[in-house]
Formats: structure tokens, sequence, C-alpha cells
């Protein structure tokens, strides 16, 4: 699995992408999971995450099947 990550979370993961092996049939939360388990600072920041699948975002429950590309960032805001 692709994952991009965004602001504050690139400085927590220490890079900007990374590939995450996952189980067939892993969820958006089992990724959340597995980037935790590899960069703990995001897990301080996780409740405020949001995750893009193909540039659509997803909840947590949303079933991903290991080629998409999923982006990890902090909340967004409009002005």
């Amino acid at each position: 699995m692709r994952v991009l990550y965004f602001g504050p979370c690139r400085m927590h993961a220490g890079c900007d992408m990374e590939d995450i092996p996952l189980a067939p049939g892993a969820t958006v939360k089992d990724l959340l999971d597995a980037c935790c388990a590899r960069h703990p600072a995001i897990a301080a920041v996780r409740g405020s995450l949001q995750v893009a699948v193909d540039q659509e975002f997803a909840p947590v429950g949303t079933v991903l099947k290991g080629s998409e590309e999923v982006a990890v960032m902090p909340p967004l805001s409009g002005g």
C-alpha cells in the first residue's frame, strides 16, 4: 500500500511516502495501526487525522484492495 504523509504527519514519519504491506481485506483502521506502529509520533495525533484513499476521504472502516494510494494528513479547513 502506497502511503503519502502530509503536514505534521510527514515530520512525524520522517518521510513523505512509504509502502506498507497489509493483509487482504485490511481497512483504513488497519493501515493507521500500521502507520502508528512504524512511527509512534503519529499515534499522538491519530485522533485528528484524516485519510484519503485515491484522493477521496475515507472512514476507518473502508476496506482497502491493496493497490490504492492513501494520504494521511491533518484536518483541513477552508477559508
